[in-house]
């Protein structure tokens, strides 16, 4: 009998010590999960990936639209069905592992040629620096140690976090330098190819998009009366200052550049943490994005996730914009200097647009597009054939 309950302290002290150090991230920085050509990532590295998938896939998605496809964040990924054939946890490992491939891809090959991170880039992640010290000052976390490891689990440093950041803003950069030098077709290929799939007059739309959404409240956690109040006056005094300016497009860049916002993953991660990212309840955090600031993959785009002062190409299909903005550019009656405003239903977010000029035919923008896609689709399926992606049976058990 002493002998058996020795035995079970022994068990007991053995899985307390294995808690404390998944809880520490010890285990997390020991194990490999994933390993890419020659390059391991261990599972606080494999972690960074999995949840901006998650938290993308979040922030592209209305709470509606989770709860119908079965996504909630109070259960864990492996036991929720996804419509997609497999688990939500299989999903997002997925499409991490494959967004590392095509990141490691694009590394080696920027490596192979020379290719180092510009100036621009360097800048990109000074300010990712600056601001994950701002949200985890408005966190409360204050830390940005404790911050990350809050979002993305035990183990996560600022080092590995930022290191993995740079490879994506690496990768993203060489792959436009690809796509410049290999990739773009000849205006005399799109034209064919445009005549081949799809026909039409419709133009795209060149527009500027100021674009603002109310915080939500420190203490309810919800967007009130006196915040929307504020987002009326903020509107007031932003259309106040365009006349003041000039009143023209010089005068709506500066303005934009200003006061304007996009959401991205981050406000999914703001959401989770604060108990709002549920499928059940909202995570209607985000105008759908290419560019995320959050995900650091080979679409890691703008790192500072706020200005929205660049010109948008709009096409009447497009659907990362609200559908009143979207026909509104792409109506044939607009002209240079034109400007409409459009809420939210809630009226939680205010979308002001200026119309620059009329862009390209549609198809031949569709064209450019898939071929652009087809060569580079081509050319990292050769490159990927001769790598391998192994997953560690023990790591993987640590990963979520």
């Amino acid at each position: 009998m002493k002998r058996n309950s020795t035995s079970i302290w022994a068990v007991i002290f053995t899985m307390v010590g294995v808690f404390a150090l998944i809880a520490s991230g010890l285990l997390q920085r020991a194990f490999t999960a994933v390993t890419i050509g020659d390059e391991k990532y261990n599972v606080a590295q494999y972690h960074i990936y999995y949840y901006n998938e998650y938290y993308q896939y979040l922030a592209d998605h209305s709470g509606e639209d989770l709860t119908k496809q079965g996504l909630y964040s109070n259960s864990r990924m492996h036991r929720q069905q996804s419509p997609y054939g497999m688990s939500w946890g299989d999903y997002f490992r997925k499409n991490a592992e494959s967004k590392m491939e095509e990141q490691y891809v694009l590394c080696q090959a920027a490596e192979d040629a020379g290719y180092a991170l510009s100036d621009s880039g360097e800048e990109k992640l000074e300010a990712e620096k600056t601001r994950m010290e701002q949200l985890a000052a408005n966190s409360g976390l204050k830390k940005v140690k404790d911050y990350l490891q809050h979002v993305y689990q035990p183990g996560v440093t600022e080092k590995m976090y930022y290191t993995e950041y740079e490879k994506g803003l690496l990768a993203d950069e060489y792959k436009q330098v690809l796509v410049k030098q290999q990739f773009t077709p000849s205006q005399d290929e799109v034209e064919a190819y445009a005549q081949q799939k799809e026909s039409g007059d419709a133009y795209t739309a060149n527009i500027l998009l100021l674009q603002m959404e109310a915080p939500i409240d420190r203490f309810s956690q919800e967007v009130g009366q006196t915040q929307l109040d504020n987002l009326d006056k903020r509107e007031d005094n932003i259309m106040a200052a365009f006349e003041e300016k000039g009143g023209d497009e010089a005068a709506f860049r500066e303005l934009a550049a200003d006061f304007s916002g996009k959401s991205t993953a981050s406000d999914a991660i703001t959401a989770e943490m604060s108990g709002d990212a549920s499928s059940s309840e909202s995570s209607d955090a985000a105008a759908s994005t290419s560019e995320s600031a959050d995900a650091i993959s080979t679409s890691s785009g703008d790192a500072s996730g706020n200005a929205s002062y660049e010109i948008h190409n709009l096409r009447s299909s497009n659907t990362a914009y609200p559908q009143e903005i979207v026909s509104w550019a792409t109506s044939a009656s607009r002209v240079p200097g034109d400007m409409t405003t459009v809420k939210s239903s809630d009226g939680s977010k205010v979308y002001i647009a200026y119309y620059v000029s009329r862009g390209e035919k549609e198809s031949l923008v569709n064209a450019r597009e898939a071929l652009i896609k087809q060569a580079y689709s081509k050319w990292l399926e050769q490159q990927e054939s001769s790598i391998t992606v192994k997953e560690d049976f023990l790591g993987m058990r640590f990963a979520r």
